[in-house]
């Protein structure tokens, strides 16, 4: 019987982000198929309930040398604290990837970032799923170098490391089989010249946010923009074009930590009028109830963004970037899709918003029917339908 082994450096589990991956596990261990789920462990307020665990291979050695060792020689050094992260990878690779190779799998999933493990995974016979996060890693490290160009940024992200980039092409070119997330990161590697025949389109495109359609007649008018603020995500356009909006009626709501990048930024090219940088909220489903909002994401680069359907869920309508879509927003229906070099549209929406915020209420239907169809799980279950496929063909 053909035996499927997955490795992802991250944590499992429903108060985990990746918990996504869960009922894909479950159902490839209740078919006997699961060989081995690699991994960095189960996040600390998981509590085991039906999850395979003899069948997971844990560790928090990647995370914790990282974390200290890692850190400490970045702050002596004066090194970018992206290579916390990318040590992370690396080491996670460094320990699981032979004994991935050896184990009784014959199909592995993973992430393009396990370069090592999908190099030997290979040349065990193996066929290999790789999941693509992001969209086309050549246009995605093109486009952020242009920006950190444009703005003599410094304090550059791992986005704009090339090692990163030829890390995940190498993962793509060796992989037999590429998982895209949505559509619009599959265009990318399309017009890219990829051959698509390895492809495979699984959409990301839900969310387990409660569908939120009450009437709060104390919900305040708020633009908001969540994310790990870096220039990937396009957060400086964002602030570069309020600045020039010059709206003074509606705030602009920052949610989330800013990488280094836009830390620079904002010390660099602010203030920034009427925006507030709100920092991390945990608990983001009770805290958006607050507010009749527009949610803004302008990434240059995504696979599919769990905010924009997570947004979605709260009749938000969104302006987003080409990139940011998630598949969902469609322009001048739900929201409105900008290029994001397209300064002076970016400027012209946020402002029609912000001179009658009826239109706010008005595009609430149709955002709440854009997100009531799919959940997180039903991407795990179609991940999974596609899994057994191979497995089934092997």
């Amino acid at each position: 019987m053909h035996k499927v082994s997955i490795a992802f450096p991250i944590s499992y589990g429903d108060s985990s982000p990746y918990h996504k991956y869960m009922p894909l596990i479950i159902q490839l261990k209740n078919d006997d198929i699961l060989e081995k789920c690699y991994g960095i462990g189960f996040s600390r307020s998981f509590r085991i309930t039906d999850e395979p665990v003899k069948k997971m291979v844990l560790t928090k050695i990647p995370t914790r040398l990282s974390r200290f060792v890692i850190r400490l020689f970045c702050k002596i050094f004066k090194l970018p604290l992206y290579y916390v992260y990318w040590s992370k990878i690396k080491i996670f690779d460094l320990l699981f990837s032979e004994r991935i190779a050896r184990d009784n799998s014959n199909i592995v999933l993973t992430t393009p970032l396990l370069v090592r493990t999908t190099e030997k995974a290979k040349n065990s016979g193996k066929t290999v799923i790789v999941e693509a996060g992001n969209s086309e890693p050549q246009r995605e490290n093109r486009r952020i170098i242009n920006e950190y160009k444009k703005y003599g940024i410094k304090n550059q992200f791992i986005y704009g490391n090339s090692i990163y980039k030829d890390t995940c092409i190498k993962s793509l070119d060796l992989s037999d089989y590429i998982v895209c997330i949505s559509k619009v990161s599959m265009d990318t590697y399309k017009e890219a010249g990829y051959d698509m025949t390895k492809f495979r389109l699984i959409s990301m495109a839900g969310t387990d946010f409660h569908i939120y359609d009450v009437r709060n007649l104390n919900a305040q008018p708020a633009f908001i923009s969540t994310a790990f603020h870096s220039f990937i995500k396009g957060t400086h356009i964002l602030l570069g074009a309020w600045k020039k909006a010059e709206i003074t009626n509606i705030p602009l709501l920052i949610v989330g930590d800013l990488c280094e990048d836009m830390q620079e930024f904002v010390k660099r090219f602010g203030p920034f009028p009427n925006v507030y940088f709100i920092g991390t909220k945990k608990d983001l489903q009770d805290w958006y109830k607050e507010y009749a909002a527009v949610g803004i994401l302008l990434s240059l680069s995504e696979g599919a963004v769990r905010v924009t359907p997570e947004m979605m869920a709260f009749g938000f309508p969104m302006i987003v970037s080409i990139d940011a879509t998630c598949d969902l927003v469609e322009d001048e229906i739900n929201g409105f899709v900008i290029d994001v070099n397209d300064e002076q549209k970016l400027i012209k929406k946020m402002k029609w918003f912000a001179e009658d915020w009826s239109r706010v209420y008005s595009m609430k239907k149709q955002v709440l029917n854009s997100v009531k169809t799919r959940k997180m799980q039903d991407y795990s279950l179609d991940l999974y339908a596609f899994v057994k496929e191979i497995a089934n063909q092997k």
